[in-house]
């Protein structure tokens, strides 16, 4: 069994130790947070959940950390770098195995050099979006986890995850910052469109609630269907039927709002630019394009 040292416990860091701690992979040995009082309350949030008691130590920032095994370090992207200086300045690491981080963005090459020790550093990234709440052993079952920074899939951190159902996938360091684009447009620019699209439906006189119940069904059908079939196969609407007039007329009604104006054109060429790969060019989708390469240049 492990020992872990948590710093940095947000969503994120307490959900990944519960999960640790419930298949029984790790000893907590100290939770490290701004302030002591948010260690004690992340703590008892842990033994809340678990229903036992934890002889963890409860330590704010300024103390020094102890680590006699792992150190997650999980706190948010534009701490990472200083905690990891902090470490170096301040922390006894001779004991200390492995230290890992959960940055999409970081490479493990920055966080090494800001701790300058020659304790191994891994960076892990779930492909999850984690809530206030500590998710259950089955909800982490099959979440790809993204490990940059070793060259085998054998490793301590690794085995972690894999016993609390992890998918590992690893990348290199190059490729890391494209990697976390592609999350953040999948995870993040889908709230966008959908207060994109409240705003419209607002502006057509529905009301709140009537918006609420037919976005959720419709965007929750939606993802389904593009799990099961792709995101082309499940297409529907204007762009896939090459309905020139339509998309033409909705962006009359755009005029006056540049930035939907240009969402819309832009992710209508997304779908065509892929459509036309899968499907071959056609009279249809040539008029289309010749119109949304119009109204891309139209400021330029």
């Amino acid at each position: 069994m492990e020992k872990l040292t948590l710093i940095g416990p947000g969503r994120l860091g307490l959900s990944l130790t519960g999960l640790w701690l419930q298949s029984g992979q790790i000893q907590l040995e100290a939770v490290v947070a701004s302030s002591a009082q948010k260690a004690n309350t992340a703590v008892s949030k842990l033994e809340r959940d678990l229903g036992w008691s934890l002889s963890t130590k409860k330590q704010d920032a300024k103390g020094q950390v102890v680590s006699r095994g792992l150190i997650l370090i999980a706190t948010p992207d534009d701490q990472l770098l200083g905690c990891a200086r902090q470490l170096m300045e301040e922390a006894d690491l001779s004991a200390c195995r492995q230290i890992f981080f959960c940055s999409g963005s970081i490479e493990s090459q920055a966080v090494a050099e800001a701790l300058r020790h020659s304790v191994p550093v891994v960076g892990v990234h779930p492909m999850m979006s984690f809530t206030k709440r500590l998710i259950a052993p089955n909800e982490f079952e099959d979440v790809v986890c993204t490990f940059e920074g070793i060259q085998a899939e054998s490793d301590l951190v690794v085995d972690l995850f894999r016993a609390i159902g992890g998918r590992v996938v690893l990348i290199g360091a190059q490729s890391k910052l494209r990697y976390h684009l592609g999350t953040v447009v999948a995870c993040n620019y889908i709230n966008a469109l959908r207060i994109m699209a409240e705003g419209h439906l607002v502006a057509a006189g529905m009301d709140s609630e009537d918006i609420h119940a037919g976005l959720s069904r419709l965007m929750t059908q939606t993802i389904s269907n593009v799990n099961s079939s792709g995101a082309i196969k499940a297409l529907t609407g204007p762009v896939t039927r090459g309905d020139v007039g339509l998309i033409e007329r909705q962006l009359e009604l755009l005029e006056s709002d540049e930035q939907d104006y240009q969402v819309y054109v832009g992710l209508a060429k997304v779908l065509l630019d892929k459509l036309d790969l899968d499907r071959g060019l056609t009279q249809e989708s040539s008029r289309l394009r010749a119109l949304l390469n119009s109204k891309l240049l139209r400021n330029r």
